[in-house]
This record gives structure tokens, C-alpha cells and sequence, in this order.
């Protein structure tokens, strides 16, 4: 009976996708699986009897392992036993690789036995120092994004502010030129004067725009809790001569509090997308809705209108900075106004979307975490 169940755990151990090495008390092999002729190049016929330090063991692991031995024969406890470890080991033609190491103690027929259960794990380190290669470098580089970003909205503040001089001079000067000599000018001098007024007008307008876009980057805000209520309020009310101009009908949903946000970016937010529903809304009556879908670790707040829509094509880069769909006779604004939603949601760990088809309104999407 007990010679038929040795040759059953002898039958199990062969089959082990691990090594597995016994050795008695002294140290020598007395059993060494298929699995360890593998790892470490040696047949069991070769490595029968001699000691395992001798064969497996690194220098730099030997003490350890001495001592280990010692302590289980003075006390028949071990403090490395029954535990996953890694360590490396020495196969057959000297080279060292990392194992995972499990040994345990055994008391079979009245004898004392260690056996020890190795993994080698050379392909999951390569594996693990690429992936810490490959983060190390995208921290690198995220890092050298981040600080070039701000340099360029730093770059944005200060070109757009100083700008904003000369171009009140420009204007300045040409508003008198009008007053002052428009008797003495024709019909094409003063249509000149218009068009240069106009041109300094749009340009004022794309440096504050741009003014804008530089400060939704800047996180001076201190974060806290948002009552997206009252954000909303806030926009209709600040849109309310707009709204009431078009006899724009507004339904609106109750909107959650928000943790660790900043209320002025969200209140920029929530008005640059209802002054966008505004702007280009079609010939039938407007209709804006305005509320919010809870998701597992989200809120998806929408900003749905009949409006004229956008074209599919367009979803991604009506989202750009500077990019326009429609020409200034048709619709005024700078084509900055949605790039700074984007960079406001990004900014609260969140993504911004539109569904739209041309002549059937927009669903402006977007989400932020609870």
C-alpha cells in the first residue's frame, strides 16, 4: 500500500508543469522531475545524490540556505517554509535566472525531506522591465507634454494680452479717421474704414477668445462641490435676452452635485454649449434640453437641440481650436468656443461627444466622474 501510493506521488510529480527537487536533511537530491531536467539542464542520473548547493544555488544565496537547513533540524520550523519567494538559481551551463520558490517540509515512512517547487519566471521579468521601460518613457514623456503645454498656454496668455494694446490703438484711430474725415472720403474710403473696423472688431474678439482658452487651462480655481442647478441657472440666466429673442423653449432635467471640480470652468462649460444651441439653430421654433444620465462611476450630461446639426464627418474636429464650419457672414465666433469645453472636461477626467446629422440637430454629450 505505501510503496503503491509513493509511486503515485512520484507519477504526479513527473506530470508538474514545475520543477520540483527533494533533498533529504544534508542536502543531496533525491528526486528531481522532468520539469527541473528542463529548467536547469541536468538529467536526474547526472544530479542523484550530489548536493543541491553545490549544483542550483547562487553564492550569494548559500548562507541563507545553510542557516535554513540548520534551523530546521535544531527545530523543525523554518521561517522561509510553505512560502512563494523569488530568488534566482544557476541552471547547468552557469547562468542565472529568477525563480519562484515554494519549499515545504515532508515527513514520509519516518524520515524527514524537504521539497521545493520552482517556477522559473525569466520571460514574465522581461515582460515586467519592458512594461517598466515602457511606462517609464510615457511618464517621460507625458511629463515633457506637460510642461510644454503649459508653456504654450502660458505663451497664449501673454501674445493674446499684449495684443490687445496696439489693436485698441489700431482701433482707436481708425474710429476717429471716420469721425473726423468722413466728409472728405468716398463711398470706397469709407467702406475701407468699415472693413478694417470690422477686421480689428474680429480680431479683439479671437484675443479674448483665445484669453479664455489659455485661462481654462490654468487650475488657479480651488476644487470643491458643484451644484450643476445652479451652474445651469446661471447660463440661462446669462442667456436669457438671447433665449427669449428667439422664443427658444429650454427643458431642463435636475442636475446632481458634483465632488472636486471647479464651478467657474463648469459654468464656462454649460454656457459655451447652450450658446452654441442658441447660435445655430434652425428656421422651425428652438428647443433645447438639457439633463443628465447617472452611469456606474459617471454622470452623462447632454445638451440636446433642433437645430441645424453638423454633418458626422465633423464630430471630432468641431472640437478643435480655430476650426469653423460655416463662414463669418454666415455665423460670427472665432471657432474657439468648443475646444474650450473639451479642454474643460478633460481637465475633470472626463470626455466630451456630439451626435448630430445635418438638418436634424445636435446632442451634445459629456461626462464627468461622480
Amino acid at each position: 500500500m505505501i510503496r503503491a501510493s509513493e509511486e503515485k506521488s512520484r507519477l504526479i510529480m513527473n506530470a508538474a508543469l514545475d520543477a520540483i527537487i527533494c533533498i533529504d536533511l544534508n542536502g543531496n537530491i533525491t528526486y528531481w522531475n522532468p520539469q527541473a531536467e528542463k529548467i536547469f539542464g541536468w538529467k536526474e542520473e547526472e544530479i542523484a545524490g550530489t548536493n543541491v548547493v553545490d549544483l542550483v544555488v547562487p553564492a550569494f544565496y548559500r548562507k541563507w540556505y545553510e542557516r535554513g537547513i540548520e534551523v530546521y533540524r535544531n527545530t523543525g520550523t523554518g521561517d522561509m517554509l510553505n512560502t512563494l519567494i523569488e530568488l534566482s538559481a544557476i541552471d547547468k551551463m552557469g547562468n542565472e535566472f529568477p525563480i519562484e520558490l515554494t519549499v515545504s517540509a515532508i515527513r514520509q515512512g519516518g524520515e524527514d525531506f524537504f521539497c521545493a517547487f520552482i517556477r522559473d519566471i525569466s520571460e514574465r521579468k522581461k515582460a515586467e522591465e519592458k512594461l517598466f521601460s515602457i511606462n517609464e518613457e510615457l511618464s517621460e514623456r507625458a511629463s515633457e507634454l506637460a510642461v510644454s503645454n503649459a508653456e504654450l498656454e502660458r505663451f497664449a496668455y501673454i501674445a493674446s494680452h499684449d495684443l490687445q494694446e496696439p489693436l485698441r490703438m489700431v482701433t482707436s484711430f481708425l474710429q476717429l479717421i471716420e469721425k473726423k474725415y468722413t466728409p472728405l472720403l468716398d463711398d470706397t474710403g469709407l467702406q475701407y474704414i468699415h472693413f478694417a473696423v470690422d477686421g480689428a472688431n474680429r480680431m479683439k474678439q479671437l484675443i479674448l477668445d483665445l484669453l479664455e482658452y489659455s485661462r481654462a487651462g490654468s487650475n488657479k480655481e480651488l476644487t470643491g462641490n458643484t451644484d450643476m442647478n445652479e451652474v445651469m441657472a446661471e447660463a440661462l440666466q446669462v442667456m436669457n435676452e438671447r433665449i427669449e429673442e428667439l422664443n427658444a423653449v429650454i427643458i431642463t432635467g435636475t442636475l446632481p452635485v458634483l465632488p472636486n471640480t471647479r464651478k467657474t470652468q463648469l459654468a464656462q462649460l454649460m454656457l459655451n454649449l447652450i450658446s452654441n444651441a442658441l447660435k445655430y439653430h434652425g428656421e422651425e421654433r428652438l428647443q433645447i434640453s438639457i439633463g443628465v444620465k447617472e452611469e456606474a462611476a459617471s454622470w452623462e450630461f447632454y445638451v440636446k437641440d433642433n437645430g441645424i446639426g453638423i454633418d458626422k464627418m465633423f464630430s471630432e474636429k468641431i472640437f478643435i481650436l480655430f476650426q469653423r464650419l460655416h463662414s463669418k457672414s454666415e455665423y460670427s465666433g472665432t471657432g474657439i468656443g468648443l475646444a474650450i469645453c473639451k479642454k474643460i472636461v478633460e481637465q475633470h477626467n472626463g470626455r466630451i461627444w456630439v451626435e448630430s446629422e445635418a438638418g436634424k440637430g445636435s446632442s451634445f454629450y459629456f461626462s464627468l466622474p461622480k
